[in-house]
């Protein structure tokens, strides 16, 4: 009977090649998510910003487009009550495709919110 000799050439990269996927699919779904922060970060910010010129200037379309200035397709809704000292609310909204190769068949698209209240000032 012939022993065989037990030959181990190439078997990391056998386990490299069945681990790569894996390691693939979780970093695009870190960067993903770095995607939909980034996103929630300018959707406050430009909440924050029209909810200030709102406040103080009392001008709806300079707020607007404000915001519109920093995320072009985001969705802006205004209350602003008319006495001084009332709190104004301002929610924007918009969302984050989920268009990674790969990652975009298996997430869906998130829709990232940002509600602003101030005190009406003038």
């Amino acid at each position: 009977m012939k022993k065989f000799k037990k030959n181990e050439d190439g078997q990391s990269t056998v386990e490299f090649a069945l681990v790569l996927p894996v390691i693939v699919l979780f970093m695009l779904m870190i960067v993903q998510v770095g995607i939909v922060v980034r996103q929630k970060i300018l959707v406050t910010n430009s909440s924050r910003e029209a909810a200030r010129i709102l406040s103080v200037e009392n001008n709806s379309g300079r707020a607007t487009d404000k915001v519109k200035e920093m995320i072009s397709d985001a969705d802006v809704k205004i209350s602003r009550p008319s006495k001084q000292g009332e709190y104004l609310t301002v929610t924007v909204s918009d969302v984050v495709p989920s268009n990674l190769p790969i990652i975009g068949n298996i997430l869906p698209d998130v829709t990232v919110k940002s509600k602003t209240s101030m005190r009406v000032e003038k």
